[in-house]
């Protein structure tokens, strides 16, 4: 977390003239200074014919890596035993600009387990895709994710954790598709896959606190993965959150969601 303001112990540049100034005039460095946080830099000019003083002050922003490694927030908060996972992590400058040719390793623990061999992978467009199969004996999840710094020589990590979902019967289903964006027209592509066999899968998609669609897909036999196409529309736009649910012969709801953001809400874009 960013700090308030430190100052840097600089020395006085009302005695220096001009045209003598160097780069390791203003290169000290203050060894209390925290490893990233902001920097207020106070600067006065003293012209020496009138005596007459000129001031002004600046911020800057300073870090102890070049670049940012963090998992897309579109990434689960939430594992479903026996099912996979969609982990989405991006790389980028500390100014969100693309870094060139960057190679993620991403390690798993289950169950505290870190025997799972690293992943490493290069990264396009910033942004990276691991996809990880939760065995069903896992209770606890967790993805550490590396990178190298090219201008420190130095290792970028992030973390994220998973907490497991909850079942009476241990029932899961899952919500997928390829894209988390669209434009109004488009047709959708999920994919819904479960941890049991099932028939009959409804569904529900929500905007703007209003229920938009919603149906229902009967299958020509019991199975545990079936696709469902979503058309979508102008008046689910910004977000939309699709619902797809089971209802098992003994009650219980079995369900998974996910949202979609959708550009151009208004008809005649």
């Amino acid at each position: 977390m960013m700090s308030g303001p430190r100052h840097c112990r600089c020395q006085s540049l009302d005695s220096i003239k001009i045209r003598d100034l160097q780069d390791d005039d203003y290169q000290s460095y203050d060894s209390s200074l925290p490893s990233s946080g902001q920097l207020v830099i106070n600067a006065s000019v003293t012209e020496t014919l009138t005596g007459t003083t000129l001031s002004s002050q600046g911020l800057t922003n300073f870090y102890s890596h070049s670049i940012k490694l963090k998992f897309h927030e579109s990434t689960p908060q939430f594992f479903r035993p026996g099912l996979t996972i969609v982990a989405r992590i991006v790389v980028t400058t500390q100014d969100d600009k693309p870094v060139d040719n960057p190679r993620v390793t991403v390690t798993s623990s289950i169950n505290s387990d870190l025997s799972a061999s690293p992943i490493t992978v290069p990264v396009s467009v910033g942004i990276v895709q691991f996809t990880y199969f939760v065995p069903n004996i896992t209770t606890d999840f967790q993805l550490m994710a590396a990178c190298d710094d090219p201008r420190t020589s130095t290792k970028v990590f992030a973390h994220w954790s998973l907490a497991s979902s909850q079942s009476p019967s241990n029932s899961f289903i899952q919500l997928t598709t390829t894209s988390a964006s669209a434009q109004s027209s488009m047709v959708l592509k999920y994919r819904v896959t479960s941890t049991f066999l099932f028939s009959e899968l409804l569904y529900q998609v929500m905007a703007r606190g209003n229920v938009i669609t919603q149906g229902s897909k009967t299958l020509d036999c019991p199975a545990e993965s079936t696709s469902l196409d979503i058309a979508i529309t102008h008046d689910m736009a910004p977000s939309a959150q699709i619902l797809a649910y089971v209802i098992k012969s003994d009650g219980e709801v079995v369900a998974d969601s996910l949202t979609v953001s959708v550009a151009n809400a208004f008809k005649n874009v």
